[in-house]
């Protein structure tokens, strides 16, 4: 399938969005949001990932690299452990979502303009998959925060 020019520069425009609002010196953002890339999540919510992907006792999932954090200019593990919310916007067969984690609460919500009742079990898999991997940036960013037991909870 050819991709339109709008397709292809979409997902740059939205990396320039979160830079922007994780740049930005009002004060809303600077206390309250950290945007976080959507390549992040998207990079390891690739199907042969989430075909891997076991939500049993012992969970076993594709992570984040061993030095995810170290680039500040990627993800600023300072400036996303001071702020309330985190933002995550995904893309998946061209269509896009958002995750927004309460840190203080530790939920995970889902908000999706074309929702229309339950998803079938690809999506709820997708959504855990992605709440371990918050989670996982919560680890990085925050070192005494620990995983929930069952996932976070979501909403």
């Amino acid at each position: 399938m050819i991709r339109s020019d709008c397709e292809d520069r979409l997902p740059m425009i939205v990396q320039w969005m979160c830079s922007t609002f994780n740049d930005s010196e009002l004060l809303r953002f600077k206390n309250d949001f950290y945007c976080i890339p959507p390549r992040i999540l998207e990079t390891v919510s690739q199907k042969r990932n989430l075909n891997s992907f076991r939500e049993v006792p012992t969970v076993s999932y594709v992570g984040l690299g061993l030095h995810f954090g170290d680039d500040s200019s990627f993800f600023d593990k300072i400036a996303a452990s001071m702020r309330k919310w985190w933002f995550a916007p995904v893309c998946i067969d061209r269509h896009w979502w958002l995750y927004a984690f309460e840190i203080a609460q530790k939920r995970l919500w889902v908000l999706d303009s074309m929702y229309t009742g339950e998803h079938n079990n690809e999506r709820l898999k997708i959504h855990i998959y992605a709440g371990r991997i918050i989670e996982d940036m919560v680890k990085v960013s925050m070192p005494a925060c620990e995983h929930t037991e069952n996932g976070l909870p979501r909403f």
